[in-house]
């Protein structure tokens, strides 16, 4: 779905190989999200077709047209022969690139994320996994895909029924949900499912495209660098893996694989037009456009994350271009890049002070660690808790040491280094300075920890390439068959590479056990999708709710404990449960969902309590913990505050006004008699 649509709008365009495959996800996100708002605005229920249709119907027209249109003299039918074969040479070269990104990336994926999923269906129980399938069943249900008014409650609106929330809906970046909504419409598939295979896409494909394209604008003329930058992709813990274990947080994933196609395109994009003019930039210029709009529709953090990466490049950009033009002695020299780093400073800060921004960098995650352990952390890339990567690790420092002694190429260091202080900052202190710098991110470590392991991976790139070249010089000198057998010998060392790199956590007799980045990464993968061990919903739970579906007629409005595990409820089945976040919201919802979760233990005695059950239509209380029988392991979000659902919570079966219609353990289905 992702590649689909973009990939023959681009086609259509007279676009090459490469541009086509690492440009198609943005595209498709941006015409899935430009027809789910006209769509909506037209009242008209999405389809698969009326979402497929339109982007390959343009881009056959633009095919023929241009077919037509363009269609050569018999005077320039050897010209046009011999460009043909040029491109079918170039176009068999970038595939055999692109197909070792993407080779690598697949096999990486089916062994860290894939092979530990319990089943291609598991899901991750998180607190964000609730907004994530609920927004999806909210998408099936109501046909409804604009990310201008998104709500879990859309579906009780449409049916008439007073929701939960006074006021329906506002932004949310959904392409994420989209394109996994279109899945499921296609291919009847779970919810869960598709989450997961657009996860394996989104790290597997999308991901090593996109790298690729940044680190062959940056790295054109070393081969070495790109072969290098195939394993740098996929070999940093904190990105792309860290948003599937922790959150989950795939938006921004989705989001932040695609920023190296807004920072690649923008240097080609300066470098044509410092070479050849303005108008050489126009192509550059549309895809940096195209790559924008579709990474801030994913998710708007990637653009100052882009900016991170960009603006070294800028001042460096600038200081060369004025060295140049006045000479490494002249001091001027200094004065056009200090007004570039000005005004990317001064854009930052209003930025910060806009009112649209004003929630996301206010909001805390408060510092738990020392200044001296986060500097570790970043130095071992061991951040937000993931295992030290010290291979990884030595090798992106080294490219660190080879880049600052490369001409041209030192201001790649920076951005690495700038999102490594700003993680060290976020995770060790408190203040103004903290939330300037990391509070685009929510201040939260793990999104910032995710940037440091994307600006990591041109260095691991270099530091490979340099490692490999070293050591196989030295090889060479001793061994006769490293000599003979360069190729298989580069291959050899490329895959025990590879196998150290994502080596299993193991243990050590006599000292305890060993935990390898990637051994972490899978464990934790293992550990969230296991349905045995399920944190918030189990699995006598979810049996026990598919048997309170079975009993009641279809789309019966049911009222819950979302902290019990039944916010999943909807996002899983469909079911028509009444509360579908695990927080209550105060600030927006309506009087009676108010009355409801401070107040339901008291319908048979208030009537104001009845009144409101009666004007939401609800006639079913569902429990899935009982307070004086629930296991005492029981595990709740940080997010549970007794005291909001203190209504609901304190019904059991001799509450009156509750009838037990089934029974299991510490669930029940509760009548509720307000007739």
């Amino acid at each position: 779905m992702l590649l689909i649509p973009g990939g023959f709008m681009l086609l259509a365009a007279g676009k090459r190989l490469k541009t086509t495959l690492v440009f198609a996800p943005a595209v498709s996100i941006i015409l899935f999200c430009a027809e789910a708002v006209l769509f909506s605005m037209m009242s008209i229920p999405a389809s698969p077709v009326l979402l497929l249709a339109p982007p390959l119907i343009i881009a056959a027209g633009v095919g023929v047209a241009r077919a037509v249109l363009g269609r050569p003299h018999r005077r320039d039918a050897d010209l046009c022969s011999r460009q043909v074969r040029q491109l079918g040479d170039r176009s068999t070269h970038e595939a055999a690139w692109l197909g070792l990104y993407v080779l690598i990336g697949i096999a990486s994926t089916l062994f860290v994320f894939i092979k530990n999923l319990d089943g291609a269906d598991s899901m991750f129980q998180a607190i964000d996994n609730y907004m994530h399938i609920g927004l999806v069943r909210s998408f099936l249900d109501t046909g409804d895909l604009s990310f201008l008014h998104v709500s879990l409650y859309q579906d009780l609106g449409a049916a008439g029924i007073s929701s939960v929330q006074s006021k329906m809906g506002g932004f949310y970046p959904a392409a994420w949900h989209i394109v996994v909504t279109l899945a499921v419409m296609v291919t009847n598939a779970p919810v869960t499912l598709a989450v997961n295979a657009m996860n394996a896409v989104v790290i597997a494909i999308v991901w090593p495209l996109a790298s690729y394209y940044l680190l062959k604008q940056l790295f054109h003329a070393s081969s070495a660098y790109l072969v290098a930058g195939a394993l740098a992709t996929m070999c940093i813990s904190a990105s792309p893996w860290d948003f599937v274990i922790f959150g989950p947080l795939y938006p921004n994933n989705l989001s932040n694989v695609l920023v190296p196609l807004i920072c690649g395109s923008f240097i080609v994009m300066v470098r044509r037009v410092e070479r050849d003019g303005f108008c050489s930039g126009v192509s550059p210029t549309a895809m940096f456009v195209i790559s924008s709009v579709g990474v801030a529709l994913a998710h708007p953090s990637g653009i100052f994350m882009a900016a991170l990466f960009l603006a070294p490049f800028c001042i460096a950009t600038a200081l060369r271009i004025a060295t140049e033009r006045l000479g490494a002695a002249d001091p001027r020299r200094f004065i056009a890049p200090a007004i570039v780093a000005a005004a990317v400073l001064a854009i930052w800060a209003l930025c910060y002070k806009s009112p649209f921004f004003a929630a996301t960098v206010s909001f805390n995650w408060p510092a738990r660690l020392s200044k001296h352990q986060a500097f570790i952390d970043v130095v071992t890339l061991g951040m937000s808790g993931h295992s030290a990567q010290t291979l990884v690790a030595v090798l992106v420092w080294l490219g660190c040491i080879k880049l600052l002694s490369t001409k041209g190429k030192r201001w790649l260091v920076a951005p690495f280094l700038l999102t490594g202080f700003i993680y060290i900052v976020d995770t060790s202190t408190e203040g103004t300075l903290k939330h300037v710098l990391a509070g685009f991110w929510y201040t939260d470590p793990h999104r910032i920890s995710a940037m440091v392991g994307v600006f990591a991976v041109p260095l691991a790139a270099v530091g490979i390439a340099t490692a490999f070249r070293a050591a196989l010089a030295w090889l060479d000198r001793r061994s006769s068959f490293v000599r003979e057998h360069r190729a298989a010998s580069r291959a050899l060392a490329a895959i025990v590479l590879f196998v150290l790199v994502f080596f299993p956590s193991y243990k050590l007799r006599g000292y305890g056990e060993v935990f390898t980045g990637f051994g972490y990464v899978s464990s934790e993968v293992a550990v969230q999708n296991a349905v045995g061990s399920a944190k918030f919903l189990s699995k006598t739970e979810e049996d026990f709710c598919k048997r309170v579906l079975e009993e009641l007629p279809a789309g019966t409005l049911i009222l819950n404990s979302p902290n019990d595990g039944s916010v999943y409820l909807y996002g899983l089945y469909g079911a028509n449960i009444y509360y579908r976040d695990f927080l209550a919201d105060k600030a927006g919802e309506t009087q009676e969902s108010t009355l409801i979760r401070e107040h339901l233990d008291e319908v048979a005695t208030n009537e104001e309590v009845r009144d409101a059950v009666r004007a939401i239509g609800a006639r079913y209380l569902l429990v899935l913990d009982l307070k004086d029988q629930e296991d005492p392991t029981r595990s709740y979000s940080i997010s549970y505050f007794p005291e909001d659902w203190k209504g609901i919570d304190a019904v059991n079966d001799d509450t009156p006004g509750f009838t037990p219609i089934l029974s299991e353990g510490d669930m029940r289905l509760y009548r509720i008699d307000v007739e």
